[in-house]
């Protein structure tokens, strides 16, 4: 049971009227998030005690990568799924993605957040998702790249990296060759490397952008500078993103140059969950 239980991390104490404070901050990290598993065996679903509406308003839901055993399901109403769209929207076109943009999908398109959110938010935009997957592996999705042409790529860096070897054994080109001139990236660190972004983008000659987000109204973005200025938030108007926890103490920390901490991301309009 408890590998199976997702907590915030704070406390095993219930929520009490006299702890709730002006900080959304504090509420949070003092509500207790009952396990998926007791949500499934007492109403027949697995989106733990948190969901906020019923289940039949849900209309989409992905999941954690279940790096640590389990996943966790996250639920979505069809207005969850209009958020979403939107500030992904925000988050491609920032990136430079416009409609009729062909954007090679090279993410896990299983339960992820990195797969069928982001399809539905490209086809939002009016581009158009190349749906090949990593599932697909490197030969085919290098072949659907060779057919299509995107000037657009997103992957994990590096996943772009791995190509760069790929494509001359598996399609007899360079990657720069595929006409790819935008590689958007997520998952893991990659664009705020200086030696690893220069690697891949001398090979592409394309460039590189860092992306977080599309789950809770969330969208951070990277500009396409020479220099790293990191990522900069592009949905202010569907939740709050600039919360800092200490992860060792679980206290706020201030919002200053250099602060480091754990970010806190709080939703205005999430219907589904808190």
């Amino acid at each position: 049971m408890r590998k199976n239980s997702r907590r915030l991390e704070s406390s095993r104490e219930t929520l009490r009227p006299g702890r709730i404070s002006a900080s959304c901050l504090h509420c949070a990290i003092r509500m207790r998030i009952e396990c998926q598993e007791e949500s499934l065996q007492r109403f027949g679903h697995p989106y733990g005690l948190y969901l906020c509406v019923p289940p039949e308003q849900v209309r989409g839901v992905f999941s954690t990568a279940g790096t640590t055993g389990f996943p966790t399901f996250y639920a979505l109403t069809e207005h969850d799924i209009a958020v979403i769209n939107e500030v992904g929207a925000r988050g491609l076109w920032r990136c430079g993605v416009r409609p009729g943009d062909f954007v090679l999908h090279a993410m896990g398109l299983s339960m992820w957040i990195g797969g069928i959110p982001i399809m539905r938010a490209i086809s939002n935009l009016g581009a158009c998702p190349i749906a090949v997957g990593a599932e697909a592996r490197s030969e085919r999705l290098l072949m659907f790249a060779q057919l299509t042409r995107p000037k657009f790529m997103f992957c994990t860096p590096s996943y772009a990296e791995y190509l760069i070897q790929r494509a001359p054994e598996t399609i007899g080109m360079e990657v720069k060759e595929l006409g790819i001139s935008k590689i958007l990236t997520a998952g893991e660190p990659g664009v705020g490397m200086p030696e690893f972004r220069k690697k891949v983008e001398d090979a592409y000659g394309a460039t590189m952008y860092e992306c977080i987000g599309f789950a809770f109204s969330l969208q951070l973005v990277s500009c396409g500078t020479e220099e790293y200025h990191g990522m900069h938030v592009a949905c202010e108007d569907y939740c709050l993103a600039y919360d800092l926890m200490d992860p060792a103490t679980n206290q706020p920390i201030e919002i200053k140059d250099g602060a480091i901490g754990k970010q806190i991301i709080t939703s205005l309009e999430w219907e589904a969950a808190p």
